[in-house]
Order: C-alpha cells, then sequence, then structure tokens
C-alpha cells in the first residue's frame, strides 16, 4: 500500500514557512526608557485600567486606597478611601485591598468591583471577612467614587489571616471571577471535607 503523500509535503511547507519567518525577525535593540512616576504609594497589591479612553491607572493600595495616574501624575484625593472598613495591616499581613476590576461596559454605567479584609467582632473560627463590593465613580467627578453606591456582592468567613488570593477579573464571557485562596493554615482539616492542598481530599 503506497504511503500518503500529502503528510510530508505538509511537513516540508510548514519548516520552509518557519524557516521564512525567522529570516524576517527584527534583530535591532528595543529602546527602553524607565522613566518614575512617583513613588508617593504604599504597599501596591493591583492595578487596573477602566478602558473608557481616559488614559487613567488606577492602583490599590493594601491599607484601602485606590489612587490615580493621570496624565503622568498621581492625583492628590484618592479615588476610593475604604481605610476604616480595611483591616489595619500588621507586619507582612496578607490581608487588606487585594483586588479592583472594573465593569466591561465601565464607560456607560462607571460601576467598578473590589476585593478586600475586613473587620468582623470576634468569632471562634474566624479571622476575618472577605468581601466583594460594587462601587460607581461618582457623576459629577470621574475621578472620584459615589461613596453611596457601595453594595456588598459576595461576603464569606476566612478561618486565618493569610492566603487570601486577592485577583479578579472579568472575563470574556462577562462574568467576574475572584481568586480567593485556600484560607491559610498549613495542615488545616477545613473542618471534614480536608485539606484542598492534599491529593487525597
Amino acid at each position: 500500500m503506497k504511503k500518503p503523500f500529502f503528510l510530508p509535503a505538509l511537513l516540508i511547507a510548514l519548516i520552509c514557512c518557519f524557516n521564512t519567518t525567522i529570516g524576517q525577525v527584527n534583530n535591532s535593540p528595543i529602546k527602553l526608557k524607565v522613566k518614575l512616576i512617583t513613588d508617593n504609594l504604599t504597599s501596591l497589591t493591583s492595578f487596573a485600567e477602566p478602558k473608557d479612553q481616559s488614559g487613567r491607572l488606577f492602583i490599590c493600595e493594601q491599607e484601602g486606597r485606590i489612587r490615580i495616574i493621570k496624565k503622568g501624575a498621581l492625583l492628590p484625593t484618592p479615588f476610593l478611601d475604604i481605610k476604616a472598613d480595611v483591616l489595619k495591616r500588621e507586619g507582612s499581613d496578607e490581608r487588606g485591598l487585594l483586588g479592583l476590576a472594573f465593569h466591561p461596559n465601565y464607560a456607560k454605567n462607571h460601576k467598578y468591583y473590589i476585593y478586600y479584609s475586613s473587620r468582623i467582632p470576634k468569632t471562634p473560627g474566624v479571622d476575618h471577612h472577605s468581601i466583594v463590593k460594587e462601587f460607581t465613580a461618582s457623576s459629577k467627578n470621574p475621578d472620584l467614587t459615589d461613596m453611596a453606591s457601595g453594595k456588598v456582592v459576595l461576603e464569606f468567613d476566612e478561618p486565618q489571616s493569610n492566603h487570601n488570593g486577592g485577583d479578579i477579573k472579568f472575563g470574556p464571557d462577562g462574568y467576574l471571577y475572584i481568586a480567593v485562596g485556600d484560607g491559610g493554615g498549613g495542615d488545616d482539616r477545613h473542618g471534614e471535607i480536608g485539606n484542598g492542598q492534599n491529593l487525597n481530599t
């Protein structure tokens, strides 16, 4: 039986294309320039841009503020300040304001979402709460948040102070995804279900 000619011919064609592509690579050096925009920020955890053609960059500070860099300068007034609601950091604490995501339709609805660690009264087996909250930018000043618009979307117990995750993003499907971590604590059982890091769980 004759072997099909198609496969070897295809491989040769692909190799030829690959070699042609390599031959066209631009080997000229890339010129980069490092420029300090600001050094007046504390414990950065996340940054995002709203895709609203404003050119602004929004930066999360772990202590509970979102700052804006606009036209190459840090604005003096925070976009959001929830320091009173966020756990006070202790040393190399993993809790705080951890994530920020702008709604895919932010240019029209001005909504965004944050993920942070909240203070709670002392509760056995619970260190703090992790909260996802929705806010809307001010209709009078897009560089400020309408604080009255705050709405809790999700809230849950965290058994330990560490491994809280923090990243929060909208997927191409329009859903909001939150990385919540494993709740911390080495070799803890998480109740009857066991530890999610163990293969036998």
